[in-house]
């Protein structure tokens, strides 16, 4: 059977989530502080109160995707084939019939768990 618009939509939305475990470990490592001899010590704007909300941010969109594999696919071998499907895009990850048949629970999963944030 088809997926809705709604369950493409998420399915396509979740491609992002290389970017965002790469922007996740990138935020983390990188310093935010920086002596440069100004005397001045205050800036109108936290940059590391922004940096750890992005942060917080893609790591809760990660859990959001790790949640509703766990839920649809429950064992790790079938959760890291499916992650390769479906986040990463790889088309020989899993059999035909283990994606097809599971991947519109997938992605009503994820249509549940995304439900209030805007993509």
């Amino acid at each position: 059977m088809r997926l809705t618009e709604e369950q493409t939509k998420i399915l396509r939305y979740i491609r992002q989530y290389p970017d965002w475990l790469n922007s996740a470990v990138t935020m983390s490592t990188v310093r935010a502080i920086q002596y440069d001899g100004d005397k001045v010590q205050t800036s109108p704007e936290d940059m590391m109160l922004n940096i750890a909300l992005q942060i917080e941010d893609y790591e809760e969109r990660i859990q959001k995707v790790e949640r509703c594999l766990a839920h649809v696919f429950q064992t790790d071998t079938m959760i890291n084939k499916a992650r390769k499907a479906f986040c990463y895009g790889i088309p020989n990850a899993m059999n035909k019939y283990d994606y097809y048949s599971r991947r519109r629970m997938f992605a009503d999963s994820l249509l549940e768990v995304f439900k209030d944030e805007k993509r």
